[in-house]
């Protein structure tokens, strides 16, 4: 006589390797997404101000970003993203690398007046649907202690999804679009 155990078990039919592997599959994707929605690095403040060197001889560059304008939450995430500083950063970088036959300023104050970052987890699910992320500066470029001029610029990117689900590669990415903009203008 069979007990009821024996019995269930060979009416239940066993996984074979192609349902396996899609299991395995789902379960990868599943994990990868959960990475995607990673958090962003902390630690940023509202106002960030570096000084460099920038030809040889030495002449000095000072760059300062200026995130107050944002409203709080924007703010927030901007801040955990440490957008001012690496925003001045890599302007500092990029006027080193593309000097050229450009007149230096003496400085350049940017003030961050938009900003709008999607989430690793609605970057990697909705992608562009859900909107565009973006970065809205006006840049204030000062020789000789006065100020010369303003301009303003921006970057903005849909992509996500799994091209780039991260936030902070997002960001990244648009912070070195912002750059370049920023030192093209001068």
């Amino acid at each position: 006589m069979m007990s009821y155990r024996c019995f269930q078990s060979m009416n239940q039919p066993r996984l074979g390797p192609i349902r396996q592997r899609s299991f395995q599959l789902v379960v990868l994707l599943v994990t990868l997404a959960f990475v995607g929605c990673a958090a962003a690095p902390g630690g940023g403040t509202i106002q960030f101000t570096a000084t460099d060197s920038i030809e040889a001889g030495g002449r000095d560059v000072t760059v300062s970003v200026d995130a107050s304008a944002l409203s709080g939450d924007r703010r927030e995430v901007f801040l955990q993203q440490a957008g001012t500083k690496k925003l001045t950063n890599k302007v500092l970088q990029k006027l080193w690398s593309g000097l050229g036959n450009r007149q230096l300023p003496n400085a350049l104050n940017i003030r961050v007046t938009g900003f709008r970052l999607r989430s690793g987890s609605t970057g990697f699910w909705l992608g562009p649907m859900a909107g565009a992320d973006r970065i809205v500066v006006t840049v204030e470029v000062v020789h000789d202690s006065a100020a010369a001029r303003s301009f303003s610029t921006n970057t903005s990117t849909a992509v996500g999804g799994i091209i780039r689900p991260g936030s902070v590669e997002r960001f990244d990415r648009m912070i070195n679009t912002l750059a370049e903009r920023i030192v093209a203008g001068i």
